[in-house]
């Protein structure tokens, strides 16, 4: 104990910062690029299957309904569910391209799903 505080083994004093030497033992240590980049190409798949399943859904709820009060809720299915997730697959595929060294700055269309929100402007007098 230093001043009355508990030192964290292998701190620096008075930082809080680990030495990179004495990383605690289960953390994984830089430099394994080939099972990070597999992790990250299923991390995408799985993001683009979750893509697929959402337009499946809101297909197949296409075709059971069958009172106009459910169209609200198929137009929440296809703005969140559908546009939300095809959203986080072209970020996902951003994220992927730049530890690919492939062009990574694919705009992606934020304003499928928020809204902007309008300037405001000071009220006259």
């Amino acid at each position: 104990m230093v001043g009355g505080e508990e030192q964290v083994p292998g701190a620096r004093s008075g930082f809080g910062i680990q030495e990179p030497q004495e990383q605690l033992s289960g953390v994984r240590v830089a430099g394994d690029r080939e099972e990070f980049m597999r992790h990250l190409d299923h991390g995408l798949e799985v993001f683009r299957e979750a893509h697929r399943m959402s337009v499946t859904t809101a297909t197949k709820f296409a075709e059971i309904i069958d009172d106009p009060s459910d169209l609200g809720v198929r137009y929440k299915l296809n703005v969140y569910m559908i546009d939300g997730t095809d959203i986080v697959e072209q970020t996902m595929q951003n994220i992927d391209n730049i530890h690919h060294g492939k062009p990574y700055l694919n705009p992606v269309p934020l304003e499928k799903v928020f809204n902007r929100w309008p300037r405001l402007q000071r009220a006259r007098m």
